[in-house]
């Protein structure tokens, strides 16, 4: 199945995602390493999700992991844009669907690291955006990473936070080189 394809069973699922990264998505799960699993960390309703899944069906069929609170989504100045969502997110991955090979974990990424194990083939990080959550759950979940693995992070041209840690990471982080950037995507690949 070409991306093309799979457009039209996400374009319309609420998110910030534009085209061009839900392409990267979906093109890196369908081509990621047999020996790990796809891990998300932030999912909203699943439009992201979804293109992860879709390309892992494609490809080597690995569980994609969808780590959220799927709770009520607030701003800085805590005024509420989405009640609970994870109704909204469930019903999105049924029909597109993924629901076999999506596997949702309600809870934030610092408690659903605690008990993590797994080899993770690619790595999608889009939680909360704040410097400090951004370098956090790279810091808990990276390690999982495979050798040839992927680590991307959303937004690294519009929100402070994830734009320098990924700057930190190309400059200061030799167990991984920068390989592409995507509009507001950047991806890393393991390497030691």
């Amino acid at each position: 199945m070409r991306f093309n394809e799979v457009w039209p069973k996400i374009e319309n699922i609420p998110g910030w995602m534009s085209e061009p990264d839900m392409r990267f998505l979906y093109n890196t799960a369908k081509t990621a390493k047999p020996r790990g699993v796809i891990v998300e960390i932030g999912s909203f309703k699943g439009r992201s999700t979804i293109s992860l899944a879709l390309g892992s069906m494609e490809g080597n069929k690995q569980f994609v992991y969808a780590i959220d609170k799927f709770a009520e989504f607030t701003t800085e100045q805590h005024k509420t844009l989405y009640p609970n969502f994870f109704d909204d997110f469930k019903r999105n991955v049924t029909n597109a669907g993924v629901k076999d090979i999506v596997k949702p974990i309600q809870m934030t990424s610092a408690e659903a690291s605690m008990s993590w194990s797994d080899p993770i083939s690619f790595l999608f990080i889009d939680g909360d955006h704040a410097y400090e959550s951004v370098k956090q759950d790279f810091s808990l979940w990276a390690r999982h990473i495979v050798i040839g693995g992927i680590l991307a992070f959303h937004d690294t041209r519009s929100w402070p936070g994830p734009t320098q840690l990924a700057k930190e990471i190309d400059e200061c982080d030799n167990a991984f080189k920068k390989t592409v950037m995507i509009d507001e995507i950047t991806a890393f690949v393991r390497v030691r």
